[in-house]
């Protein structure tokens, strides 16, 4: 059901809460979730933010670069 996924890479530059705000904005997630993405992304260097259409995945991914963040689509 859910082809595509936008997966953000850890790049070491940015802080838990750069990332989380980043997140939140971008999968209107809490800021709690954002942290706990953060952490998963810091611990294992990444980690899958967003799973469905390809236009929402790439908008998801437009809003992480936006932000400074490296992300990519991808199929799942």
């Amino acid at each position: 059901d859910n082809p595509w996924q936008t997966v953000l890479y850890d790049c070491m530059c940015h802080s838990y809460d750069q990332v989380a705000e980043a997140l939140m904005a971008a999968i209107s997630c809490t800021r709690e979730d954002g942290y706990h993405i953060a952490w998963v992304v810091d611990h294992h260097g990444q980690a899958s933010v967003c799973h469905g259409e390809r236009k929402e995945c790439e908008r998801v991914m437009a809003t992480l670069h936006d932000a400074g963040l490296r992300a990519e689509v991808e199929e799942s």
